[in-house]
């Protein structure tokens, strides 16, 4: 008696492949999206500090306050300001343990960089500063300086940092914050704080563009 032709084999490793790279895939956006949340949570932190430090600093008493409404002890507000420092750093330190989360080889690695050459220049920065202090260069000089040094690293970090994220928009903050360098340094003390304040702005654009992309993706 001939025996019925089974039915064709069905490719189980096609289809689990398939499943698997659609898995990934899943995983991957959720990881994007996960990124560009947090992304931009921190950028609305370093806004906010941006702007409040250098207001401080332009209301604070002395020759390097400018602030025609109020003006505030400096040694307090250089207490606040510290106080304020340290905070948005230990959240960046949370938020981008989290961040990192899900991440492994080169990604990881180049985040990992490039979170220390950015903790590296900054330190730098105030070194820098100090050492011009000592070496007698004068107050309202250095109020110019040290800002101005750290605003280029900054914005120079975060234009190189443009294809890590994959978006254009680090790098056009990145320009605005040397443009806002050479406005500040023209106009000179005491309004130079008012230039760097306003200029912090452009992180709460940066974390605006965050939230677009984030949102096609996870609809995707």
């Amino acid at each position: 008696m001939d025996q019925m032709p089974d039915d064709e084999p069905q490719d189980d490793g096609a289809v689990d492949a398939a499943e698997m790279a659609r898995v990934m895939e899943q995983q991957q956006r959720a990881l994007a999206v996960r990124t560009s949340r947090l992304g931009g949570t921190l950028l609305v932190i370093w806004g906010v500090v941006w702007v409040a430090c250098y207001a401080l600093k332009w209301s604070e008493s002395g020759a390097l306050g400018g602030n025609p409404l109020f003006r505030l002890p400096s040694t307090a507000t250089d207490i606040v300001i510290a106080a304020v420092i340290c905070t948005a750093l230990a959240a960046s330190g949370f938020i981008g343990a989290r961040m990192g989360r899900g991440m492994r080889g080169p990604s990881a690695r180049s985040g990992a960089l490039y979170g220390w050459t950015i903790s590296i220049g900054t330190a730098v920065v105030v070194m820098f500063t100090v050492a011009l202090d000592r070496s007698g260069v004068d107050e309202q000089s250095l109020a110019l300086v040290f800002p101005g040094a750290f605003t280029i690293v900054f914005a120079t970090l975060y234009m190189v940092g443009a294809p890590l994220s994959g978006t254009r928009t680090p790098f056009f903050v990145g320009l605005l914050l040397c443009l806002a360098v050479l406005v500040a340094t023209t106009v000179a003390v005491p309004h130079h704080w008012l230039v760097y304040a306003v200029s912090g702005c452009t992180f709460f654009f940066a974390a605006a563009r965050s939230g677009r992309v984030a949102a096609p993706m996870a609809g995707a």
